[in-house]
């Protein structure tokens, strides 16, 4: 019996309760959810005046027709917005989120179930969001080895993007962009101690033929950051304190003018495949340090094009003030700014993704906004506070879907007009 069908049975018995609580609840069913992110989820908990970001979250068993939490976000985000989230397994079961779960991507959403064994995380089974539910996804092994080393991963694709897990041997890292079957790697060999990286390459390998070659020299003992097409790694050699640019179709590698040697991964942003935003001089008053200029380099010439007078703690590219109820938030490349009002208490970025980020303030519970940097629209969460311990929000990337889960119930909310 569909859902449908259940519907229109029940109405015959005249139950204006039942009737009521049915067709609200059949209303919901066509909208709903929530994410997470890790190298790309994003998890908000807020939890007795404490927001845990992260990209975590959980599936078990839900049975609520009609519940506070749910007509909360009803009334938030509109009915035809939001839907209760469910597997699309034979049962379909309905999930909530618990600590059991994590969402992982960076275009893509996987949201994977996992356990602890011997103090390490494996995975158990992936899911992507797929319309209103999730979608299990089939779990591959590739084998390989790295001059006589041998290695292994597990891993699941979607679109463009391969999430890879379960590393043994000699892989250090499966990046996430696919071009068809082709991957790149970083796989390393260890000296005869067993302590010592004695040499790292990038590889190119075709997940279904197995074929693999070494693009690159074995000196590349490096941290890696690829492009948002993976057209270019951004490879910082840590020994010797400076940054490159590796080309992955022609394999030339570069030296970056600009980006200090100690730069960290997340003082790093991509506008494009071939600039970036990254940390510039030091601006003193005196002895004192004001903030860091911002410096705009360009990849192909390895040099910086443009020194900005400002840096943003959004992305590296928009800044924020709070002043007199009035938050404003300015792009510091184009001049872009609008203005936030009536912002009671001061508030800050406590997560990003894409163009959307989520402002709040720790100790003002009541004090939560969802950013849309591009549309320059914001909208306020106005949390009840029996819901303050137990609310995570996560933002799915390529959906434009919050997940919303109370611990007990997972809805997914459309987002993609906001």
């Amino acid at each position: 019996m569909t859902n449908k069908d259940l519907f229109y049975a029940i109405h015959e018995c005249q139950d204006e309760y039942i009737v009521e609580v049915i067709e609200d609840e059949l209303n919901q069913r066509d909208t709903f959810f929530y994410n997470r992110r890790k190298q790309g989820v994003l998890k908000i908990a807020v939890v007795a005046l404490i927001c845990i970001i992260a990209f975590g979250t959980g599936v078990s068993a839900l049975a609520a027709v009609s519940d506070p939490f749910r007509n909360w976000l009803i009334k938030l985000f509109d009915g035809d917005k939001v839907t209760m989230l469910y597997t699309n397994d034979k049962d379909n079961h309905v999930i909530s989120l618990e600590d059991s779960m994590l969402i992982a991507g960076e275009k893509e959403s996987f949201v994977y179930r996992y356990h602890i064994e011997k103090e390490e995380e494996v995975v158990d089974q992936v899911y992507t969001i797929q319309d209103d539910h999730l979608s299990l996804l089939t779990i591959n092994k590739f084998k390989g080895n790295y001059d006589g080393d041998p290695f292994e991963f597990q891993y699941v694709r979607k679109g463009k993007e391969i999430f890879a897990f379960h590393y043994q041997g000699s892989v250090s890292q499966v990046f996430s962009v696919t071009e068809g079957d082709d991957v790149y790697i970083d796989l390393y060999k260890l000296d005869e101690t067993r302590d010592i990286v004695e040499k790292e390459c990038i590889a190119r390998l075709n997940l279904q033929t197995g074929k693999m070659k070494k693009i690159s020299n074995d000196h590349m003992i490096c941290n890696f950051v690829m492009s948002p097409n993976g057209k270019v790694l951004l490879c910082n050699h840590r020994s010797d304190k400076y940054w490159s640019s590796f080309d992955l179709k022609t394999g030339i590698e570069k030296k970056v003018k600009g980006i200090d040697g100690y730069a960290h991964s997340d003082e790093i942003y991509f506008q494009d495949d071939r600039h970036i935003l990254t940390l510039g001089e030091e601006v003193w008053d005196g002895n004192q340090q004001l903030y860091y200029s911002t410096y705009k380099i360009d990849l192909q010439k390895g040099k910086i094009m443009e020194e900005y007078k400002d840096n943003g703690e959004i992305h590296m590219e928009w800044s924020y003030k709070w002043k007199n109820k009035v938050l404003k938030l300015s792009n510091i490349t184009n001049g872009d700014s609008f203005e936030m009002k009536d912002i009671k208490n001061e508030i800050y970025p406590l997560d990003e993704q894409g163009d959307y980020v989520l402002f709040g303030n720790l100790e003002n519970e009541d004090s939560m906004y969802l950013v849309n940097l591009k549309k320059k629209t914001y909208k306020k969460l106005d949390i009840p506070k029996q819901f303050y311990s137990d609310i995570e929000i996560h933002l799915a990337i390529s959906e434009k879907k919050l997940l919303v889960t109370n611990g007990k119930q997972a809805y997914l909310v459309d987002i993609s007009e906001f």
